[in-house]
């Protein structure tokens, strides 16, 4: 009689492995997610709230002789740092802090000597300021170059403002150079009040080249 042979029972063959499937948010972590999106949302639409200001003409008609001959506007030269759509605070000598939110809605450079103009205008007769910065040339013509070295609205809460205004007469072919230095209180550090101190800054500058012209 042979004898009883034993075999292992066979093992279970192992089960595939189920495809990993995406669990459901827990209630937890689905308002975690809501959250995280709303505070996105809010930094995103954050960047919207900044505002933009014009400057705009202060003086007013005044009896001032009118100047011999047409004046012209011919330059306005701002520092690099101030020549930007951002508004800018200085602190302390060497520092210049950037407002996020609050900006200028034209070139400034542009946009002050167009203002200057506007106020000399109404200084002096808009029949005896030119239009443009390069009218037709005349003997009688007087040239106007305004160097800003300074328009900084400052920490300290003033507008410290340093300029060059250069006078060239046509006719004798001569310079004349005249430097006005001052500064304006701030109202606040809103930029609202920045623009309001540099409207301000650009009537006393036009006042003062009226003057000069008499």
């Amino acid at each position: 009689m042979l004898p009883l042979i034993t075999h292992a029972s066979p093992r279970p063959l192992p089960r595939p492995a189920r495809p990993l499937t995406a669990r459901p948010l827990t209630a937890a972590l689905l308002a975690a997610t809501l959250l995280a999106a709303t505070l996105l949302a809010a930094g995103c639409l954050g960047s919207a709230n900044t505002r933009y200001f014009l400057l705009s003409p202060t003086t007013w008609p005044t009896a001032t002789a009118p100047a011999a001959g047409l004046v012209v506007i011919r330059s306005c030269q701002l520092p690099d740092y101030l020549n930007r759509t951002e508004m800018i605070m200085r602190k302390g000598q060497n520092e210049v802090v950037i407002r996020d939110f609050d900006s200028w809605a034209q070139a400034p450079e542009k946009m002050i000597r167009l203002i200057l103009r506007e106020n000399l205008a109404r200084i002096l007769g808009a029949e005896n300021i030119a239009e443009g910065k390069s009218p037709q040339p005349r003997s009688g013509n007087l040239l106007i170059d305004y160097e800003f070295r300074q328009l900084d609205p400052t920490t300290d809460g003033l507008l410290a403002v340093n300029v060059d205004c250069r006078l060239h007469a046509l006719a004798t072919k001569t310079d004349a150079i005249h430097n006005l230095a001052f500064t304006i209180p701030l109202a606040g550090k809103d930029g609202a009040d920045i623009a309001t101190a540099v409207n301000q800054a650009l009537a006393r500058i036009a006042e003062e080249t009226a003057m000069m012209l008499k």
